[in-house]
């Protein structure tokens, strides 16, 4: 029997929701440099809102005041602009407003002012999907979602053979092993 619940709680821990942090960590492209990533408010922005981006530095070297940062946004309609960036020791802040709903990527480039500092390049997407727009772009593919009915069908499926044949499965727990 104990076994059986041990079979039950595993499958409603797979299907538990798994939920996200409240932070993104940011990795440069060549994977040496990491910075964390927070979005006012509450890394859930609104399009149509102000909102605030505070990019955090694991590396102290790119606190230094020795970096110049520049900050790209491509709008879901596919239009980039450059945003000011605010450095104050080890973090940046930028304000922007999500004019849209859709998914907006970002390129952050810290170009080191001497020649001992290396460039880092981060890059990273943004989804917003509240708000007044009207321009959500999906991010999943279109047999995303026929695969999870699917699966979805074949653990009902599996879920109705277990409570049909409980006995039989839990006679087969309680057989010795020899």
């Amino acid at each position: 029997m104990n076994k059986l619940l041990a079979v039950v709680g595993l499958l409603l821990v797979c299907a538990t929701p798994i939920t996200t942090s409240a932070h993104e960590l940011l990795i440069d492209d060549a994977g040496v440099s990491g910075a964390i990533l927070h979005i006012d408010p509450n890394d859930d922005p609104v399009a149509a809102k102000p909102a605030v981006l505070y990019i955090d530095f694991q590396e102290h070297q790119l606190a230094e005041p020795g970096y110049a940062f520049t900050l790209t946004v491509t709008d879901p309609a596919g239009h980039s602009s450059s945003l000011p960036v605010t450095a104050e020791s080890g973090s940046l802040t930028i304000n922007y407003t999500f004019a849209d709903k859709g998914l907006y990527h970002f390129t952050l480039d810290a170009i080191g002012r001497d020649a001992d500092l290396p460039d880092r390049h981060f890059s990273f997407v943004q989804r917003i999907a509240r708000g007044n727009g009207s321009s959500l772009t999906p991010i999943a593919p279109a047999w995303a979602e026929s695969g999870a009915i699917v699966a979805g069908g074949g653990l009902l499926l599996l879920a109705i053979l277990g409570v049909n044949n409980r006995r039989a499965i839990v006679a087969s727990l309680q057989k010795p092993r020899g």
